[in-house]
């Protein structure tokens, strides 16, 4: 068994309580629950974006987008 992927799940398991924590003091300073949603999706959004281009992910080409049905390219199926 590859003992990297068991660490990580216990990491991203111990980081779930901490995440509904640092929501709702975020949605208490902002003073508005929308605009603390809209700060963590966006954050969320940066970092899987570090990820991806230090993981060097390829990102698929136009081709490939143009060919796949308009509802795949929102629900992302």
């Amino acid at each position: 068994m590859n003992w990297m992927l068991i660490a990580m799940a216990v990491v991203a398991g111990t980081m779930l309580p901490m995440q509904g924590a640092l929501n709702a003091r975020l949605g208490a300073l902002m003073l508005h629950p929308m605009q603390a949603t809209l700060v963590s999706y966006v954050c969320g959004t940066i970092a899987c974006l570090f990820v991806l281009l230090m993981a060097q992910v390829s990102f698929c080409d136009d081709k490939r987008l143009t060919s796949m049905a308009l509802y795949l390219k929102f629900l992302r199926l």
